[in-house]
């Protein structure tokens, strides 16, 4: 596993609470000189959660791809090649917890209006077969534009086969928790739902594979698993600290 590339990478954290369509919470870790941030917004009726995280998912694979289509026309010499298994890696765009698919949906959609070819894929992943089926439906309409795939399986390891572990990621986002609206029998305590072990490797690994300009968006809802949230926090403030050094503040 490639140490962390603390120039590089930005891991976003939002802070969401039951039910989940608001954000509680106000607070913004940042530095000058650090890639690496961890953001919480205010409960307002000015502020939901899915429209803020497109939003910044649409930022986020906007600026990678800016960033290639600058390296490929600029008439510098490009740098050696660095080693991999295969002769070109395409850059992935993860929904890590794709659970109804709202979110693989707009990411397919967003990819789909750069213009071709598409220099990323979309992969989206789940545990829940009933997850992975809307997903799948979702998906379908979009195969036309660009590569996906949608697989069945935790998050942890987040790269399996057949991608290649050393396959850039331009965009990894998780929403944490359970399948909304998923039926369960018996209590709530037996539903699946992201567990604090798996969600903070998987989350790691992420940040490890970020291509330049590459982004983490992890929302999570304390009211749901509280030592996951916490867990979730803990790692984006260090990632802040560690990543701007001395020169670290907190804005309140």
């Amino acid at each position: 596993m490639p140490p962390l590339r603390l120039t590089t990478a930005a891991l976003s954290l939002h802070v969401g609470s039951l039910p989940r369509n608001r954000a509680s919470s106000s607070r913004l870790l940042s530095s000058p000189s650090s890639d690496y941030t961890s953001s919480w917004y205010s409960s307002s009726p000015l502020v939901s959660l899915p429209p803020l995280s497109h939003l910044l998912m649409k930022s986020a694979i906007d600026a990678v791809y800016a960033d290639i289509s600058s390296s490929s026309s600029s008439s510098s010499p490009p740098p050696p090649p660095l080693p991999q298994t295969s002769s070109y890696l395409r850059p992935l765009v993860i929904d890590a917890t794709a659970g109804n698919g709202s979110d693989s949906a707009f990411l397919a959609s967003h990819l789909s209006t750069l213009p071709p070819p598409v220099p990323f894929d979309l992969l989206s992943i789940d545990v829940q077969p009933a997850a992975t089926a809307k997903v799948s439906a979702r998906l379908s309409k979009f195969s036309s534009h660009l590569t996906y795939s949608v697989e069945e399986r935790s998050h942890d390891p987040l790269l399996q086969a057949p991608h290649d572990p050393s396959t850039p990621i331009a965009l990894a986002v998780y929403n944490l928790g359970y399948l909304p609206n998923a039926p369960h029998p018996g209590p709530a305590s037996s539903r699946v739902q992201t567990q604090t072990s798996t969600t903070l490797r998987s989350v790691s690994s992420s940040c490890r594979s970020l291509m330049l300009h590459g982004t983490t968006i992890v929302t999570s809802y304390p009211s749901s698993n509280p030592e996951e949230h916490e867990s979730v926090l803990a790692l984006a403030d260090g990632l802040a600290r560690l990543s701007s050094k001395e020169t670290w503040s907190g804005h309140w």
